[in-house]
């Protein structure tokens, strides 16, 4: 029911039930008041949650305005104060009527560097450089105020797209507050967008380990930037230990999961451990894969085939290479780099003619452009999408023994990724 038609029956119990203490329900009365010029009315409504113990910094500058229409500067230079000096947390105002007490606040007190900060945030949406503007005069004013450097990093990532200027601004935000996990999170997709190193981008979480591990997005690029580090036991004991909960079709969790295991089993293959190997992969085979990623099974299977075929079980390395050929399903986008295992599988069991083809098939990945594939394609950058195309294309040539074009697909692939670590373990084994 309209607060308004609630008041106007004079059934002020009934106000009071619709309101209770919601702040905001306080603040949409006093701005119908303020569109009316009932300025007292106004400043009587937020009167009465100011006097419970309300902290919301716009209550305050409500009071503020209200004071300076109706005359009463000191009043109203103590109330813009007080709405300075409140708790920003969550504070977001929306209302055109607020937009014009923090104008007015920021023209009685230009010393305060909170009223640019919310008129910024609500203003951001409908005129982003407006909004820019003034958080870079807050934070001017007040350099101390971290998170008015992060809404510049994300300002400056996606409306300037000057990655640079959103390190360097983000980077300000951490220094002043290293205690916020989401704040590490937005920090790390800064530094992937800026090209930093996989090593880089690993030390930067892992020197913010105690935070990091407080959010689920932030503790998960922890455990990716382990695994794309080699530190395959530390991701997976943060897999276990910890609860990670994904929105729908992300699967970094599964990806981390997977590539820990057959990572190890990898190196350990190098180094002729098929028994160890095989162990670690029936561990990555134990996962309950979800509807996206059920392509790397090729690789998967054939890892685990291979690992067989070491501790000279031939039956069971031939069951797993069928697998890999018949059990899995066709990737597309990044996981087209996985039809790779699919031709080693097919040679593995004679077929080289098929195992041309597939390889074939992949050369030209490199060529395609950044096309989005998939329902969830649009979440991908131009660059991780051309190293995913690069990567594929290299894995072709290499699969045909073409080592020279392997070699520059594979190399231009951990160039755009840097955490690519497949692209790097696939160089490491061209001579």
């Amino acid at each position: 029911m309209n607060e308004l038609i609630l008041l106007g029956r004079g059934d002020q119990a009934e106000l009071d039930r619709w309101m209770r203490d919601d702040v905001q329900a306080y603040l949409e009365l006093a701005s119908a008041y303020i569109m009316a010029g009932a300025y007292p009315e106004a400043a009587a409504v937020m009167q009465r949650i100011t006097g419970k113990g309300c902290t919301y910094p716009m209550a305050f500058y409500a009071l503020g305005y209200c004071a300076e229409m109706t005359g009463d500067a000191d009043a109203a230079a103590a109330w813009y104060k007080k709405g300075s000096q409140a708790p920003h947390d969550y504070c977001y105002p929306f209302r055109p009527e607020e937009a014009v007490m923090l104008r007015h606040a920021i023209a009685a007190n230009p010393a305060d560097a909170k009223a640019p900060y919310y008129l910024g945030n609500l203003r951001y949406e409908h005129n982003p450089e407006e909004a820019v503007a003034l958080w870079e005069q807050s934070r001017d004013l007040d350099p101390s105020f971290y998170i008015v450097h992060r809404n510049l990093a994300l300002a400056y990532r996606d409306i300037d797209r000057d990655y640079p200027k959103a390190l360097e601004s983000i980077r300000k935000a951490v220094a002043c507050n290293a205690d916020d996990p989401r704040l590490l999170f937005e920090t790390d997709v800064i530094n992937d967008l800026n090209g930093l190193s996989a090593k880089e981008k690993y030390n930067f979480l892992i020197a913010n380990r105690k935070t990091a591990v407080k959010h689920y997005e932030t503790l998960l690029r922890l455990i990716t930037r382990a695994v794309e580090n080699g530190n395959y036991d530390e991701a997976l004991n943060l897999l276990d230990n910890n609860d990670i909960v994904e929105s729908e079709g992300a699967r970094e969790k599964q990806s981390d999961y997977l590539n820990s295991y057959a990572l190890k089993a990898w190196d350990l293959l190098r180094r002729n451990r098929g028994k160890q190997a095989s162990d670690v992969m029936q561990k990555a085979l134990d996962y309950p894969v979800g509807l996206y990623g059920r392509a790397q099974f090729s690789q998967l299977y054939y890892l685990a085939g291979l690992a067989r075929q070491k501790t000279g079980d031939a039956a069971g390395a031939k069951a797993f290479f069928e697998k890999a050929v018949a059990d899995v399903e066709q990737g597309t986008g990044a996981d087209r780099q996985y039809a790779y295992w699919t031709g080693l599988a097919q040679q593995a069991l004679g077929d080289e003619a098929a195992a041309r083809e597939t390889f074939r098939t992949m050369t030209s990945s490199a060529n395609e452009g950044n096309v989005i594939n998939g329902q969830f394609g649009g979440r991908v950058t131009n660059d991780a999408r051309q190293a995913q195309n690069e990567m594929t294309a290299g894995l072709g040539f290499l699969g045909l023994g073409d080592k020279a074009q392997a070699k520059a697909h594979l190399s231009r692939a951990l160039e755009l990724n840097s955490g690519n670590i497949w692209a790097k373990k696939m160089l490491e084994t061209i001579k």
